[in-house]
């Protein structure tokens, strides 16, 4: 009988060191929580900063895109990576088996503002899906210098109370609400808060609390998103493709990636015309992610990674 029991027992220890040294047996033993799904988050971010795909704990069948396309991973943003930013926001989606992030990473030292997402199945990774928005002849808005510095919108982290939660299909309802209001050329239709601001690429586009009076698109970026709305000719006239990542329902935020056809780069006259709804020209698309935060059943702040502007027809690549 103790020599039955010893064995069991070295059987035992033996189990517990090979799950000591297998982090995908100890992370299938349950499911991933918001802790867990922000240590996957912090363990990519970690390795990316280090160049080092390898310390991953990926699926083989794992997909990774940059920028709708899809690549190895280790390519692209990993050849560039010199640092973290203190930017960043963390979206996390237990239900989903999902992380969320945007925040800013140093490419060969110039601030570079990623949004991505990572889908995790049984302990691994088995999704990765990014948007990288880089200052070029193609970019939607350039990314200023001092985000480099800046330090994440304190509300995006901030935990709702029970009573100013709304359900989850309801805050899918209200995101989806901000695009069918764009398209209709109407900020009427969308349940903002008064006092909604929104950031694309780091620059305040709506409600800018510090506008500059040399810069002409100052009185449209200090206009509230409701009045932007209103305003008629928008170069956004159709939203092809929306997939909502996933829903934090604790922090009340939801984050998604989305494809806008545009008027691309508008010439001056190209502009009169669209205002008299007589023709469009440099059509394309620009993919881009998009995170909001809900709260009250309205729509308190945005935030947009917007990457380059594409040919038409292109699509987030999933």
């Amino acid at each position: 009988m103790t020599k039955l029991f010893s064995k069991f027992l070295l059987l035992a220890v033996l189990a517990l060191l090979y799950l000591g040294f297998n982090s995908q047996s100890l992370y299938a033993l349950e499911k991933c929580d918001r802790a867990c799904l922000k240590g996957f988050m912090d363990g990519y971010l970690e390795a990316l900063a280090a160049r080092d795909p390898l310390r991953l704990p990926v699926s083989k069948d794992l997909r990774y895109t940059e920028n709708t396309v899809e690549i190895k991973l280790g390519e692209a943003l990993w050849w560039g990576v010199t640092g973290l930013g203190g930017y960043k926001h963390y979206i996390i989606d237990p239900k989903a088996s999902q992380v969320g992030y945007i925040g800013v990473v140093m490419e060969h030292n110039i601030p570079v503002l990623m949004a991505m997402r990572l889908k995790i199945d049984d302990g691994m990774i088995s999704e990765i899906e990014s948007y990288v928005a880089r200052n070029g002849l193609l970019a939607s808005i350039p990314i200023p210098s001092e985000m480099a510095t800046r330090e994440a919108l304190p509300i995006f982290n901030e935990t709702l109370k029970p009573s100013e939660r709304v359900s989850r299909d309801e805050m899918l309802k209200i995101a989806n609400q901000y695009f069918e209001g764009i398209e209709a050329n109407s900020g009427d239709i969308v349940p903002f808060h008064d006092n909604c601001h929104r950031t694309e690429n780091g620059v305040y586009t709506a409600n800018n609390p510090n506008p500059q009076k040399d810069d002409p698109m100052s009185a449209m970026s200090a206009m509230k998103v409701r009045d932007q709305f209103n305003v008629p000719g928008s170069m956004i006239w159709d939203i092809p493709e929306r997939r909502f990542w996933m829903v934090d329902e604790e922090k009340g935020l939801v984050i998604g990636a989305f494809v806008f056809s545009t008027d691309g780069i508008m010439t001056p006259e190209a502009e009169a015309r669209l205002a008299d709804g007589v023709s469009r020209e440099a059509l394309a698309h620009n993919p881009l992610a998009e995170l909001f935060k809900i709260k009250n059943g309205k729509i308190y702040d945005i935030v947009a990674v917007l990457g380059p502007f594409f040919p038409y027809g292109a699509k987030t690549g999933w």
